[in-house]
């Protein structure tokens, strides 16, 4: 897939971060976490920080037509979900 909605909503304040025993600090998020007021609903969309997808569902339910729901009615591999948080 290639998404080209790009949106700078990674909240570095609250990822977390890998520490080396050195006290350097990996450049890579352990944790991370999102500036909710900036996600867009249901849409898939990466961040400046890294190449991974993000699919935000402000409202999760069972509808087959969201993006999630036809990745499960299809039973399509390759794709997995996960909560960030929860409310």
């Amino acid at each position: 897939m290639n998404v080209f909605n790009q949106i700078p909503a990674l909240d570095k304040a609250n990822c977390r971060y890998k520490i080396y025993h050195d006290g350097t600090v990996s450049p890579h998020v352990e944790k991370i976490a999102f500036l909710p007021e900036k996600l867009p609903h249901a849409k898939l969309f990466t961040i400046p920080e890294n190449p991974r997808l993000y699919y935000t569902e402000h409202h999760p339910d069972d509808n087959p037509s969201t993006f999630k729901g036809v990745v499960k009615k299809n039973k399509l591999f390759g794709i997995r979900f996960g909560k960030v948080w929860e409310n």
